[in-house]
């Protein structure tokens, strides 16, 4: 038997599955059962030297990172991750035991959303290792959270107690996809929208207000704690990797949100949405915000 071959039995038996499949893993494509309310799909690639350095990150930190990327896409939606499907770009030199550890990451992360591993695809080649993970899985009843409601007068609210610092605190590897946070949200709340901060939030920000028609004005003060200098507002603004939850609500439901947020991660208001576009920074004592002129992470 190839490598492959051995590899791909190793998968089937001891992957989780969701109940969500109606055929076994092994056919040549997987079928799902459907959601009255339609069907969410994330993916994204994840390659070594940008997203994990290979000889440096664990392997199962480079699987679980490469599920809950993709979760975090599925939370900012509202929804819930049924199915998972991994395909692989393997270099001719990986040892089998090491691709284990990475799968083995991949599953811990699916098991701890009750989520099954359905599929997948495995290559090897001469280049480096690759990863390209799609999630499957079901709306909010409310139905999808999108980038498209914001309404003037929304207040702006953020979950996690800081933002910035994701590579050195390896909080870009071991990061919780806030699939829980965003469902309680839409459980007791209207949402007017979401999505999730990926590539910072000099990036993801001006993405909201864009597909909202919005203007956004952000708060320093309430985006990083005091004291602080510009070094760790910059990181707080572009580092990336953040993977936190970015929304906006009126004011009445924010306070209801900061009053009755149940997550240890935490959730706080950094801003409030205006007529107009674009997105402008409030500094302290100034009384008129500057537009944002930085940008986020970029691959």
């Amino acid at each position: 038997m190839t490598f492959e071959n051995n590899f791909v039995n190793w998968v089937h038996a001891t992957m989780p599955t969701t109940a969500k499949a109606l055929l076994p893993n092994g056919d040549d494509a997987a079928l799902l059962s459907s959601s009255p309310r339609g069907t969410l799909v994330a993916t994204d690639m994840l390659l070594d030297g940008t997203h994990f350095v290979v000889g440096q990150t664990p392997p199962e930190l480079i699987g679980r990172k490469s599920v809950a990327v993709n979760f975090s896409d599925i939370a900012a939606m509202g929804g819930t991750p049924d199915s998972i499907f991994i395909s692989l770009a393997v270099p001719h030199s990986t040892c089998p035991k090491w691709l284990e550890r990475v799968m083995n990451g991949a599953a811990e992360m699916a098991r701890e959303f009750n989520c099954g591993i359905d599929g997948g695809d495995t290559n090897s080649w001469n280049g480096p290792f690759a990863i390209n993970v799609c999630v499957v899985g079901r709306p909010h009843w409310r139905g999808p959270a999108s980038r498209l409601g914001a309404k003037e007068k929304d207040v702006v609210m953020v979950s996690g107690r800081r933002l910035g610092d994701t590579l050195a605190s390896e909080h870009h590897l071991n990061f919780t996809p806030r699939i829980k946070e965003a469902q309680w949200l839409l459980d007791h709340f209207e949402i007017h929208s979401m999505m999730d901060l990926s590539d910072g939030l000099a990036s993801d920000a001006p993405r909201l207000a864009k597909a909202s028609a919005v203007k956004i004005v952000l708060e320093v003060e309430k985006i990083i704690p005091s004291p602080w200098d510009a070094k760790d507002l910059r990181s707080a603004l572009c580092d990336g990797e953040d993977f936190e939850l970015l929304f906006t609500c009126s004011h009445a439901n924010a306070v209801e949100i900061e009053h009755n947020f149940p997550w240890s991660c935490g959730i706080r208001r950094i801003g409030t949405v205006e007529k107009g576009e674009g997105v402008y920074l409030l500094h302290p004592k100034q009384t008129e915000a500057q537009l944002l002129d930085l940008h986020g992470y970029e691959h």
